[in-house]
């Protein structure tokens, strides 16, 4: 897995993880999604979600006003 993904990503709940490069396993992790609509529903239903909570811009930009805001408070109080 590349960089910072495998930190954040949950196999099975967001998708699959394999580090085998036979198209066999591949196939079969797709398989599963495509015979399965349920767990289409839940992996995208979950991705969706995940999406929204931890990179909206409006999110993040809460959380970056919340940080300089606690940092300026901390400042304050020298």
């Amino acid at each position: 897995m590349v960089g910072g993904i495998k930190d954040l990503f949950e196999d099975g709940k967001m998708g699959f993880f394999t580090e085998s490069k036979n198209l066999g396993v591949f196939a079969e992790l797709l398989e599963k999604l495509i015979v399965d609509a349920d767990l289409r529903y839940k992996i995208g239903r979950f991705n969706h979600e995940y999406t929204e909570e931890h990179f909206m811009a409006s999110h993040i930009a809460t959380r970056i006003e919340s940080i300089y805001r606690k940092l300026l408070s901390d400042a304050t109080d020298y």
